[in-house]
């Protein structure tokens, strides 16, 4: 079966990056992402696929509302979570599920090194 898709890639390891809630006071310091680039630094074995399901928090997901809007404003946040988790660590959208992120160890990440120097000392 793998040899229909010679250019894939094989992992060792799958690392589901679940939950992760910061402070909101916090925000804006990308600390998250420096937290999500940590979790990859550690459980990376050179051959582990993260992934990663973009949900924000911003609003809140387990609201019985499911009115237009709501679903919207969910919509819109996730959307904006994904974007900001493609540029600051460099995981990428899966292509027939653009809310799932995911990024193999095997491919050089220079957004996600410099985002572990932020806050390495």
């Amino acid at each position: 079966m793998l040899r229909d898709w010679p250019d894939a890639f094989t992992a060792n390891t799958l690392v589901l990056l679940n939950v992760g809630e910061l402070n909101p006071l916090l925000r804006g310091q990308r600390l998250g992402a420096w937290h999500a680039a940590r979790c990859v630094a550690e459980f990376d074995d050179g051959n582990t696929l993260f992934a990663t399901y973009a949900s924000s928090t911003e609003t809140d997901p387990s609201s019985e509302s499911t009115d237009e809007l709501s679903t919207r404003r969910r919509a819109s946040a996730s959307s904006r979570l994904a974007d900001y988790w493609r540029r600051a660590i460099g995981f990428e959208s899966l292509k027939n599920s653009p809310p799932v992120l995911a990024y193999h160890s095997a491919h050089t990440n220079l957004r996600l090194e410099n985002t572990l120097r932020l806050w390495s000392s």
